[in-house]
């Protein structure tokens, strides 16, 4: 049968409601059928068949673009990663004394000298800490919460669990980073070196895991409101974690703790593994058949 008789056939299954279009598989199909075959109708039985099979969209798109691209969270967190080497070869330039960021560390700084010394106290104790121990009651308490809901459990407690191996590693890291780039802070405060930014990196995490996997697995009915379908996120969700982290980085800054760019180092660090975190709880997910799993 000529190819011209394939496209018939494939014109008649569209008639008839197999809206599946001509390939190379259904040519392929119909080749590999030896021309001297004794059944005669068994090359139209497998034609048929072949233009009637289901396609997935899925397998379609990566038989085009030769694959998937990575996770919502890979994304993320790869490019935060990015964002913390600008700022830090920013910082750590062949002169030291010189850095885009620079103007705007000394801006900032000269504004928080200016203030009382109470209020620069206030901003570097309770401003810069509340939004902190805020994620940390907001985390034990959806925690709790999800424990008592039957289909949510073992999601929250996943989440959490990845969540609390990415808070130590999380630790480990922003000290290491500290010993290794040795930036002085604007005024000696602490016995600890500057950059990144400790606290924002606490803030930005704990926030960020907690809108990201820990809420949408304890409360699957947020997830519309904080995910987008493939693991985006809404405005929404964007908002909540930038402003806790907004507050303990201007905390931190007004105290004299900070220089701005180490609170953009520390927001960045916190990113990265939120989106860890939460990468690994959504594969955890996705390897038991969850089926919210690409919400998450």
């Amino acid at each position: 049968m000529p190819v011209c008789q394939v496209l018939t056939k494939s014109m008649r299954a569209r008639a008839l409601g197999a809206h599946r279009p001509l390939t190379c598989r259904t040519i392929k199909t119909f080749a590999s059928i030896p021309p001297g075959d004794a059944n005669g109708g068994a090359k139209e039985k497998r034609l048929d068949a072949s233009l009637s099979a289901p396609s997935s969209p899925s397998t379609s798109t990566q038989s085009v673009s030769g694959g998937g691209a990575p996770p919502m969270s890979t994304q993320r967190s790869l490019t935060a990663l990015l964002a913390f080497g600008i700022v830090a070869a920013d910082v750590e330039g062949v002169d030291r004394n010189w850095h885009l960021l620079l103007p705007y560390d000394q801006a900032l700084f000269a504004l928080a000298a200016s203030l009382p010394p109470p209020d620069i106290i206030f901003a570097r104790t309770t401003v810069s800490d509340t939004p902190i121990d805020a994620a940390l009651y907001a985390w034990a308490a959806a925690l709790a919460l999800g424990t008592l809901r039957p289909g949510s459990r073992r999601g929250v407690w996943e989440a959490s669990f990845f969540a609390f191996v990415a808070l130590m590693v999380n630790a480990n890291v922003v000290s290491f980073l500290k010993d290794a780039f040795m930036r002085p802070r604007p005024e000696a405060v602490l016995a600890s070196y500057a950059f990144p930014s400790g606290h924002t990196t606490a803030a930005c995490f704990g926030w960020g895991v907690l809108f990201l996997s820990i809420l949408p697995a304890a409360f699957p009915e947020l997830r519309a409101a904080l995910r987008r379908e493939g693991g985006g996120l809404t405005p929404l969700c964007v908002a909540l974690w930038a402003t806790p982290t907004v507050v303990t980085a201007t905390g931190r800054i007004i105290g004299e703790a900070h220089w701005l760019s180490d609170t953009v180092a520390g927001a960045a660090v916190g990113v990265v593994f939120a989106s860890l975190a939460d990468g690994a709880a959504n594969a955890a997910r996705r390897a038991r058949g969850d089926e919210n799993h690409k919400l998450l």
